[in-house]
């Protein structure tokens, strides 16, 4: 599929969603680029926030950190958009930046999917980050209960951290 709509230039967004689907996110971010420099649709500029983030996640420095978030900020708030809300939202707290925003940024995205699992995930994290095991362990048991997600990695992972808050936290309690 991918080679016939290089091919024939049939439809940039469908070859920017496949490359994407297949992680190619290099050749994404280019199509992305293009299509918002032409269109100036923000959701085309959302998308290559999130390819050029996925591109770069393992070598991100504080300048293109702060490029990233400014591309999110121009765009997302514009857009109602659940996915890009949570991506927002999910990169304010894993990265420690702005927690508390990014948990806002999660809340608008379940108003529009409240039985997102992955939403769930992502808000309990941000409750995580800011101290709120209890809440964070609510949140997330209720997404546990979705069996494709209650078997991912980062599921599990996220679960075992906010339990070992709330052991800390009793123990702390106890003295």
């Amino acid at each position: 599929a991918i080679e016939i709509l290089k091919k024939y230039g049939y439809n940039d967004a469908t070859l920017m969603d496949l490359y994407a689907a297949t992680g190619n996110f290099g050749d994404a971010y280019v199509l992305a680029v293009k299509i918002y420099n032409d269109s100036r649709d923000l959701n085309f500029l959302a998308k290559a926030t999130i390819y050029e983030y996925e591109m770069n996640k393992d070598s991100l420095d504080e300048k293109k950190i702060t490029d990233i978030l400014d591309k999110f900020e121009a765009s997302v708030p514009k857009l109602n958009n659940d996915m890009f809300f949570n991506y927002y939202g999910y990169l304010l707290i894993d990265h420690e930046i702005d927690p508390r925003k990014g948990v806002e940024m999660v809340q608008k995205a379940l108003e529009i999917s409240p039985d997102s699992p992955y939403y769930e995930d992502s808000l309990a994290w941000g409750y995580f980050k800011l101290g709120e095991c209890k809440k964070a362990k609510g949140i997330m048991m209720h997404a546990m209960k979705d069996v494709d997600f209650r078997t991912s990695k980062e599921a599990k992972e996220h679960l075992h951290l906010i339990e070992r808050c709330i052991i800390n936290l009793n123990k702390r309690l106890k003295k």
